[in-house]
């Protein structure tokens, strides 16, 4: 996942953050300090490195002396405007396909040196993918929006998860898709169910005044919502057709494996917006899964 943010002291420069966070002790003027659901220490460390080479977090915790006992590597979810949210799990007792409700969820806001750990949102189920952040706009707290949109039986209609941190929990609520992407210029085949609704890949924060955000399925386009509203619907942006629709034996093959999408944003506006085509899914060790402004 490349991730493009700003770093506390550069403000106004952009990075690319790692996909991947480090086990490690580094220590830094970043450096914030929370606890885990067992009460242990978990700290935060993010060293910046100048574009095009990754910046990096560090996670540590000076309560575990054996570095196995996290279950799996810390994962960054995302990364807006110097605040990332990732997750740790850390003894579990599921070798393999580690359920939701294992992971500990913390929000760290770089700039602020704030650490804030999350309600799990188990029983409630969906992928890192359709995960989205929402920072508040306090300098020195990691207080933030966590949302999650997720497709449901009726392609028109998606159930949105939204985690406020002021209250301290999830709340759930089917949103509409009020305008729908654009019929496809070319005949779909019956096979490719794929193409018929919208699948999130990835999810881009544009923010304002509703907390605008989308959720980017780069065969469908991208729903918007403003999750902030008392009534949030979702109302569809077309994306260009991939250049490859399928692969060589028919099947549909996955767009998110040759295009990113990446946003700037000023002042709650769209500014700009590119499709790239990478052949591969890592440039310069970082994944080109999906990217948003600071």
């Amino acid at each position: 996942m490349a991730t493009v943010g700003s770093c506390s002291g550069h403000e106004e420069e952009d990075v690319l953050l790692d996909g991947h966070a480090y086990i490690g002790n580094k220590p830094n003027h970043t450096t914030a300090v929370d606890f885990t659901r067992n009460s242990e220490r978990l700290v935060a460390s993010f060293w910046r490195a100048p574009p095009p080479l990754p910046s990096t977090l560090y996670v540590y915790s000076p309560d575990i002396s054996d570095p196995a006992a996290f279950s799996e590597a810390p994962r960054i979810i995302r990364m807006v405007r110097g605040f990332i949210l990732f997750r740790v799990v850390i003894r579990s007792r599921h070798r393999f396909c580690i359920p939701m409700e294992d992971f500990d969820y913390f929000v760290y806001n770089v700039h602020g040196r704030a650490l804030y750990r999350i309600t799990n949102p188990a029983p409630l189920s969906f992928h890192d993918d359709v995960v989205g952040l929402l920072p508040r706009p306090f300098r020195t707290s990691a207080r933030c929006y966590v949302a999650a949109l997720v497709p449901t039986p009726n392609p028109s209609v998606f159930a949105l998860h939204v985690f406020h941190s002021d209250i301290g929990r999830w709340a759930s609520t089917q949103v509409v898709l009020k305008d729908p992407q654009q019929d496809f210029p070319i005949k779909i085949p019956r096979n490719a169910r794929r193409l018929l609704s919208h699948y999130p890949s990835t999810e881009i924060t544009i923010g304002g005044e509703g907390g605008t955000m989308g959720w980017v399925d780069l065969w469908r386009g991208i729903p918007l919502c403003d999750i902030l509203s008392p009534d949030p619907v979702l109302r569809g942006v077309p994306l260009p057709l991939p250049r490859v629709l399928f692969k060589p034996d028919g099947r549909t093959a996955a767009p998110a494996s040759g295009l990113s999408i990446w946003m700037s944003v000023a002042h709650g506006f769209l500014m700009k917006m590119k499709v790239a085509g990478p052949p591969s899914g890592l440039i310069a060790g970082v994944s080109s899964h999906g990217a948003t402004s600071r």
